[in-house]
């Protein structure tokens, strides 16, 4: 009979710290970027507050220069059909792994209000706009002067947008005053890869980073169904160990060579105390969230409309939400 391994919460938060580069941080923005997988990016600051909290380049993270196209990180939607920061190289790949899923679930509201096929929109009006991109980047306002946008399309621009981001003809680049502006794209490109393979590394990345997950895990960061990830996990299992956390009914997995340094990791180190931005990476990666938060407390950290605080984090857990006020900080303890 094989025995799984129970780990305790204190041990699988220790070492998700240490991964995610809050006890030793990255030495560079883009070695954070890549670590981390897919930085959550809905809203620039945010990501940036994240990523300065995990480097050693604080500063830098906040100089748009680190942002494609002049940099080596892109700000483009994929996991779960919002947008993160990624590295340039991989940013086909997380096309290749996610697109299908945006058009197929997300993708309906354009299907509806379109007055053609998006089909026929693609050699078409997505064209037309890959080209204007190609001269320089633009924002909305822009992109309707210069291909002299109707209605409905004018209208609906900001979903065509996200569609041709999926589609790999541009990226969503730094903020022009309060406007989005969008780029063509001149990335690395993986020719061949198939969707599955693609969704099978981005696990693979997410597990080795961010594990011991469940499978529930990994449907909730990826986005897509569990019953996807099921037929996803043979391909990856056999680099895989099976332990169960305490407290929690569902198997995780880690990987073999990581399971003897997540045991031997010291449990009695002094925990720097971090202010977490909103929507940042620690919570969002796991749907179990008892490793770093109380269960009681979820849903002051998770609010309506997706909503979700900034947290601030003593010796590995969530004791309380914070926000900004001008210019100093407001904690509110649990």
């Amino acid at each position: 009979m094989i025995t799984i391994p129970v780990l305790t919460l204190r041990q699988a938060a220790l070492w998700n710290l240490r991964q995610l580069g809050l006890i030793t941080p990255f030495a560079t923005v883009e070695e954070g970027v890549r670590s981390l997988v897919a930085v959550q990016a809905q809203n620039f600051r945010e990501a940036r507050d994240a990523l300065a909290l995990r480097t050693e380049q604080a500063e830098q993270v906040r100089n748009n220069h680190l942002l494609y196209p002049n940099g080596e990180i892109v700000r483009i939607w994929t996991v779960r059909g919002t947008l993160h920061l990624v590295r340039a190289d991989e940013v086909a790949i997380h096309q290749i792994a996610t697109s299908e899923d945006w058009f197929s679930r997300w993708g309906r509201f354009l299907d509806r209000h379109l007055p053609v096929p998006r089909a026929k929109l693609i050699p078409e009006l997505y064209q037309q706009i890959a080209e204007v991109l190609q001269e320089e980047p633009l924002n909305y306002g822009q992109i309707v002067e210069r291909i002299d946008l109707a209605e409905p399309y004018k209208h609906l621009l900001p979903h065509l947008m996200k569609d041709l981001c999926f589609l790999g003809f541009c990226v969503r680049g730094p903020q022009d005053g309060r406007a989005a502006t969008y780029y063509r794209v001149n990335y690395p490109l993986y020719p061949g890869l198939q969707r599955r393979e693609a969704q099978a590394k981005l696990l693979k990345r997410y597990i080795r980073r961010y594990g011991p997950i469940s499978l529930g895990d990994l449907a909730y960061w990826s986005g897509l169904r569990l019953s996807d990830v099921k037929k996803i996990m043979p391909s990856i299992s056999g680099e895989l160990l099976t332990v169960r956390l305490e407290g929690q009914a569902d198997q995780a997995f880690i990987y073999k060579e990581q399971l003897e340094m997540l045991l031997a990791q010291p449990l009695n180190i002094v925990l720097p105390t971090h202010y977490l931005p909103a929507f940042d990476v620690l919570l969002l990666a796991y749907k179990d969230k008892s490793r770093f938060l109380a269960k009681e407390n979820v849903k002051k950290v998770f609010l309506s409309a997706a909503r979700v605080c900034p947290i601030l984090l003593e010796d590995g857990r969530v004791v309380g939400t914070w926000r900004r006020k001008q210019e100093e900080s407001v904690t509110e303890l649990f």
